[in-house]
């Protein structure tokens, strides 16, 4: 996946494609010793030193063969990284407008915006933001780091008197080579990838999408942008509960109703709809045990800040006769081992390659066999987010947790997770093709049919 993702990267300093932003709103109660803005810069600074320390995978560059990492061999070297990495922002920006104008770093980059806008400055709330280009982290790594992070900041002697010099020794393993795949693919290899990814290239059927307007396509991109909708708890009870009483998980649900919701009749078409998509798969769960001690407060064995994820491919039918629960229950084996099978496991590099090929390509000849063209959806569940970050580190309190992808190009990428008790629905787009209140509206619509199908009456 570093290399599928290397291939959308952007030129330094201006937007890049899948670059990942991931938003910390913290709350610090005023009159604690962490509480003056100073201090707080101050630790949080010390600590950004320390997570290079223990995940020194955060410092690498990208090269013309792979990743590069510099060891900090002198403090002078330290300083400087920090410099450019660790940037703190006038008191107010506010995160979602960040996310909309951030260009490409050459680093993973921490942003500390002080004093959220609209919040009373004594009330001690900011917000950190993660800033990093896909190959070097994905949403599931991201939850690791930000944990460690916490446990970090809410621990100084963690932080204090280390010695640098050894730290690439805890560099992540490459994920091919913890699955133990071949750099150059057998033909057998090649024919299973081919076979995997077929129905993604198939001409009988339509991919569901939101249509990009015609006045709209030849458009240069603009902005990214996020919009996103929050259930209560109580909403998000009920649906789990309706969820479970229909043997079929929240993400399975949410990704029937996107589909359905997306798979409007057109008069132009004769073919029968599709979720023609690709949807993030963690990876961890296939890897070995761990050889040697992973670093403090680690989550998971294999949880160094690195981009341990791919994709699976959908193409699925839904014709007129086609009923939420049936399509639920179909996403359900899917999601839980239909797709990734033990011959299939062993061809993981050809077919990220042709998935990359298939993503990046906007030719008339794929647009013409229903390929994922420029008006594509992309989907990525990261599931309860409290099962990696708490709610409190010492005296943080964390108040809010979400991940964006900037998005350069006419698809869109549709996310779901659950933070303190609430469903979270989101989708990261850019301006030039869609608009704030068309994308909010097909989240809404989302929800209504997630919930009608449930058979739920949420209001």
């Amino acid at each position: 996946m570093e290399r599928f993702f290397t291939r959308f990267l952007g030129e330094e300093g201006k937007p890049s494609q899948f670059t990942i932003v991931a938003t910390l709103e913290l709350r610090i109660p005023s009159g604690s010793n962490s509480s003056p803005i100073s201090v707080l810069e101050s630790n949080l600074r010390s600590t950004w030193r320390a997570m290079r320390y223990y995940s020194p995978g955060l410092a690498t560059l990208t090269g013309p063969t792979g990743k590069i990492y510099h060891v900090a061999a002198t403090p002078a070297v330290l300083e400087k990284w920090e410099a450019a990495t660790f940037i703190r922002h006038p008191e107010g920006t506010q995160a979602e407008a960040l996310f909309s104008t951030l260009t490409r770093a050459n680093m993973v980059t921490m942003h500390f915006l002080p004093c959220t806008a609209g919040i009373a400055s004594d009330d001690g709330v900011h917000q950190l933001v993660l800033q990093a280009e896909h190959h070097h982290i994905d949403g599931r790594g991201v939850y690791y780091f930000l944990h460690r992070f916490l446990t970090i900041l809410s621990t100084p002697e963690l932080r204090s008197g280390l010695e640098f010099g050894d730290e690439w020794t805890r560099l992540p393993t490459v994920m091919d080579d913890l699955l133990e795949l071949s750099a150059t693919p057998t033909a057998e290899e090649l024919d299973i990838a081919r076979e995997w990814i077929s129905p993604v290239l198939s001409s009988n059927t339509t991919p569901v999408t939101v249509p990009i307007r015609p006045k709209k396509q030849t458009q240069p991109p603009g902005r990214s942008l996020r919009s996103a909708l929050r259930l209560s708890r109580a909403q998000t009870s009920a649906i789990i509960t309706a969820c479970k009483a229909h043997g079929v998980t929240v993400t399975s649900a949410w990704t029937a109703g996107l589909a359905l919701a997306l798979s409007t009749p057109s008069a132009t078409t004769t073919t029968t709809p599709a979720l023609t998509t690709f949807a993030t798969v963690d990876m961890r769960r296939y890897f070995p045990p761990p050889t040697s001690s992973s670093p403090p407060s680690s989550p998971h064995p294999a949880a160094p800040v690195s981009c341990y994820h791919s994709a699976i491919p959908l193409s699925i039918p839904i014709p007129a006769t086609t009923t939420f629960t049936s399509l639920a229950a179909e996403l359900t084996a899917l999601f839980h081992g239909g797709s990734i099978t033990p011959v299939r496991n062993t061809a993981w590099i050809p077919f990220v390659s042709m998935m990359g090929d298939i993503i990046a390509s906007s030719t008339s000849q794929l647009q013409q066999q229903a390929a994922i063209a420029s008006s594509g959806i992309l989907i990525s569940s990261l599931g309860v987010v409290n099962d990696y970050i708490g709610k409190t580190y010492g005296e943080v309190e964390v108040r809010d947790v979400w991940i964006g992808d900037v998005m350069m190009g006419g698809t869109s990428l549709w996310m779901c997770e659950t933070w303190d008790g609430r469903l979270g629905l989101s989708v990261t787009y850019n301006e030039a093709y869609y608009e704030e209140g068309e994308m909010t509206g097909v989240l809404e619509r989302v929800n209504g049919v997630m919930v009608g199908g449930l058979g739920l009456g949420l209001e």
